[in-house]
This record gives C-alpha cells, sequence and structure tokens, in this order.
C-alpha cells in the first residue's frame, strides 16, 4: 500500500508538471519540416568549419581581416571591442573547439530560425569540446580558463546577398585580400580557395553552452522522485512509524511540485500575455534578442557609447552618455543563468517588456586583475506597438530606401554604406529603461 501511495505521488508530481510545462511555455522558434532543414543544410561543413575557425581565432592573432567577409558589422564591431581590450590588457583568449565528429554525424545540428524581427537566421549547433582561455602575453601564465567537457558551439548566421564590408575579399587563413576567379575567391598568397555562395552567410552571433550544466540540473529534477519511491521502500519494509513517516513524504512532495508548479505558471505568465498579443512570438527568440541588447550594452560602455544609439530609446541614450564612466575593469564576457520577465504591458505606441536577467560577468583589469561577479540587472525593452513577429521560412532582406544596399536591420541600426539610421523600434525590441 505504502509503494502504491509512492508511485501515484510521483505519478500525480509528473503529470502535473507536464501540464504547467506545456500549457505556459510556449516555443515556437525553429522549423523541423524537410522543407526547412533542406534550407538550413545551404551551408556544407566545410564553409561552416572555416568561418568557425575565423570566428575563434581572430583574439588569438588579432587578424581582424580574417572575419571581414564573414560577419555582420556588429559581429564585427563586437570582435573588434574585445580585440581591443585584449591589446590593452596585453593578454590574448585563445579557443579550441574539438568537433564531436560521432554527433555531427547524425545531422542534428542544424535548425533555422523561424523569425527575429527583420532578420531571419539559420542557427549551427556544434557538438564538441570546448576551451577557452585567457593567457599573458608576456609571462604566458593562464590567467582564466573554462572548459566545456560536452558543449554545443552555436553559431547564428544570416543570409546575405552581398559582402558585408566593401571590398572585402579577405582570406581567413591568412588575411590577404583575394581575387575573383569564376565562382571561386582565391588567395594569392597562401592559395586558399572559396566559392564565392559560401559568403552568402554571415555570423552575427558565437558562444559555447555548457552541456554538462544541463544535464545536472535535470538530475535535480530528478532528485524529489528518487527520494519518494525510497521512502515508499522504507515505509514498506518499515515499521508504523516509518510508514507514516514516508505518507507525509509523498503528501510533502505533492505539495512542493504544487508551489514549484504555481511558481513556474507566475513566471510564465507576462510570456503568455505577450504571446496572446502576438501569437508568433517565442520565448526563446525573445529572450535572445534580450541576451544580444544586454550584451551590447556591456561591450558599448566600455569603449564607444555611440554605439548604443540606434539600439536605445533617445532620452535613456543621452542620459546614459552623460552619465557613462568607463570603469577600471573591461568587459570581457558575460553567462546568463536566468531570465524572468516581470511585466508586459502597451503604453501609448510601445510594446513595453521589463526583465531580470541574472548573469556571470567576467571582467578584467589592466594589472590582469580578473572579477568574475553574478550580478542581476533590470532591462526595460520596448517595441512599437504594430511591430509583430511575421513568420518567414526564408530569410529575408531588407534593404535601405536610400542607397538599396542590403541592410541587417536590427542588428546594426544603420545602413554601412551610406550611414541612413532607422527607428529599429519598428522591427524589433530596443533598450527603454536600465538598473543595474
Amino acid at each position: 500500500m505504502i509503494m502504491e501511495l509512492a508511485i501515484g505521488s510521483v505519478v500525480l508530481a509528473v503529470a502535473y508538471m507536464l501540464y504547467v510545462i506545456f500549457t505556459s511555455a510556449k516555443i515556437r522558434s525553429t522549423v523541423s519540416s524537410q522543407e526547412g532543414r533542406e534550407a538550413a543544410r545551404m551551408l556544407d561543413k566545410e564553409n561552416r568549419n572555416r568561418i568557425m575557425k575565423n570566428i575563434t581565432g581572430v583574439t588569438k592573432t588579432f587578424n581582424l581581416k580574417t572575419i571581414m567577409s564573414t560577419v555582420t558589422e556588429s559581429m564585427y564591431y563586437s570582435t573588434e571591442c574585445l580585440v581591443n581590450v585584449l591589446k590593452k590588457l596585453g593578454i590574448r583568449k585563445e579557443v579550441k573547439v574539438e568537433i564531436d565528429e560521432a554527433l555531427d554525424n547524425l545531422d542534428t545540428n542544424f535548425s533555422l530560425v523561424m523569425a527575429d524581427g527583420k532578420n531571419n537566421m539559420m542557427v549551427e549547433n556544434i557538438p564538441c569540446r570546448y576551451t577557452e582561455t585567457y593567457i599573458d602575453n608576456v609571462s604566458e601564465k593562464v590567467l582564466l580558463k573554462k572548459e566545456y567537457e560536452k558543449a554545443y558551439y552555436n553559431m547564428e548566421l544570416l543570409k546575405s546577398d552581398c559582402m558585408e564590408r566593401e571590398s572585402a575579399h579577405f582570406c581567413s587563413n591568412c588575411g590577404a585580400p583575394m581575387e575573383i576567379n569564376g565562382d571561386f575567391f582565391l588567395c594569392g598568397n597562401c592559395n586558399t580557395k572559396y566559392s564565392t555562395e559560401s559568403y552568402n552567410w554571415v555570423v552575427t552571433n558565437a558562444y559555447a553552452y555548457n552541456v554538462k550544466k544541463g544535464n545536472v540540473q535535470s538530475f535535480f529534477y530528478m532528485v524529489p522522485v528518487i527520494v519518494v519511491m525510497l521512502m515508499g521502500f522504507i515505509g514498506m519494509v518499515g515499521g508504523t512509524l516509518m510508514a507514516v513517516v514516508s505518507v507525509l513524504c509523498d503528501l510533502a512532495l505533492l505539495a512542493a511540485v504544487f508551489l514549484f508548479g504555481r511558481d513556474i505558471k507566475a513566471k510564465m505568465h507576462y510570456f503568455n500575455v505577450m504571446i496572446e498579443y502576438d501569437p508568433n512570438m517565442s520565448k526563446k527568440v525573445f529572450e535572445k534578442r534580450l541576451q544580444y541588447l544586454v550584451r551590447l550594452y556591456e561591450r558599448a560602455r566600455d569603449f564607444d557609447i555611440n554605439r548604443l544609439k540606434p539600439f536605445m530609446e533617445p532620452k535613456l541614450y543621452e542620459k546614459i552618455k552623460a552619465e557613462n564612466k568607463y570603469d577600471d575593469f573591461y568587459f570581457l564576457d558575460m553567462e546568463v543563468e536566468r531570465t524572468l520577465l516581470t511585466d508586459f504591458r502597451i503604453e501609448g505606441d510601445k510594446q513595453i517588456a521589463d526583465a531580470k536577467i541574472r548573469m556571470v560577468k567576467t571582467t578584467m583589469n589592466e594589472n590582469k586583475k580578473v572579477r568574475s561577479k553574478r550580478e542581476e540587472i533590470s532591462f526595460s525593452i520596448y517595441r512599437h506597438k504594430d511591430c509583430l513577429t511575421d513568420i518567414k521560412k526564408n530569410a529575408e532582406m531588407f534593404t535601405c530606401e536610400n542607397c538599396g544596399s542590403t541592410v541587417n536591420l536590427t542588428l546594426d541600426g544603420k545602413c554601412k554604406y551610406c550611414g541612413n539610421t532607422f527607428d529599429v523600434s519598428k522591427y524589433d525590441w530596443i533598450i527603454y529603461q536600465v538598473q543595474e
């Protein structure tokens, strides 16, 4: 009887949690159809690995020419800022990505993001062992090391019908200028050869995700189930007292699961309100945009606050620009632990979303002192009330009405060719308020 009660408690708890999860967490961000997967496979592994080599190698070589043809303007700016920080501190960042060929060959690493403002993306999830090391250039001392035994190296790419910079055909192997010969780019310096088609995809974001961390979290979810089953067994073979304790543990589990489920529903409430207003919005896409803005904010405050102008409410931008004081510690990286949406509302012509982001931010000063600190930042973002998620299976390219060039609008904020600026809030989220 005791064991049956324990099993019943576990079944009820699991059923309730599944109900909460599937009725609260709406995630629609990828195309799973065969058509979508075929579109995603347009970037073959050879070109994918070449691009990944460019992105991971530039913080060691400091040769920014190797990424000029394969990243967006915003990605180039972010990388350039990091390279400048590394040069100023006299250190380098070495990244090693050891691809797990067994998993990589399963063709599970492709997914096509359906919509992200005006920038539809392809996301490459590459299974690997990931190592990131910051090294002193003089003493060769390792100052900081991050290592993931099991990880996914994620690259978010945009489809582009032109080069990201005029005449930016530089070899990703040596940085020398390349010449077009038929359907290929040829490097006269090291004889490297690339197809012109491979330059249709450009990287806008790249990061490593620790799979082991997710596995540990999954284990913690199983702990209550293990405990209840164990108590059921003890209650069955023990005396009356142990049977009573076991029953009480079962009831406590149900109460804890109910409270935990109610907490999840409360945390998902404003996401669901947002989704009612914009049925095609997804939690994953919203959080990705939010984290992009947070990273841009942290990076820009080290060097060029003007970079924030297209991505920030005008009055807030003027306030941040006037008050910004460059810290002795330079921003290296951040790892987001939790994103909590605390409000969603319509005010005037704006959709406003308030969120709290808990992250571990890593910084370093000129004395090479590393500081990794857990922080929580309150971030409010907004977009125009008529801006809704527009789902398209194929990548959309936005053209500048001034010069006709292709613009990665919501990621760069302006046309890189003629300097024409846009009201990005008409197309995607931008920063409204910040509280640290």
